[in-house]
């Protein structure tokens, strides 16, 4: 049996508007960070998912709902969604929600 794995990355959220690390933080999606998670909706809509998984923010949370909401309107049964922590992004510790470009100056990068 062959099967398929899909990865997709959360829409942008408010942090990425900011510049901000956000690793563990967990910072929502923007409008348009819903707007892209539709998108990717759209893309995915006719594949027939066996499960689903992502990490427990909301971001990430969010943007599987999406895909899985348009996925089901095309009459494909609805995995259940999977939230894990273990699924996170890595924890930036002290940098989380600081500045990016801060966060390398102060990590010793060129």
């Amino acid at each position: 049996m062959l099967l398929h794995l899909y990865l997709v990355r959360h829409g942008q959220t408010m942090f990425n508007c900011y510049n901000r690390l956000q690793g563990w933080s967990n910072s929502p999606l923007t409008d348009k960070g819903l707007a892209d998670a539709d998108r990717a909706a759209e893309k995915l809509a006719n594949v027939i998912f066996a499960a689903a998984y992502c990490s427990d923010t909301t971001r990430a949370q969010a943007t599987a709902e999406r895909i899985l909401s348009e996925n089901e309107k095309h009459t494909h049964a609805r995995p259940q969604l999977i939230s894990d922590m273990h699924f996170r992004e890595q924890c930036y510790g002290y940098f989380e929600g600081q500045d990016m470009n801060m966060a390398w100056w102060a990590a010793g990068a060129p």
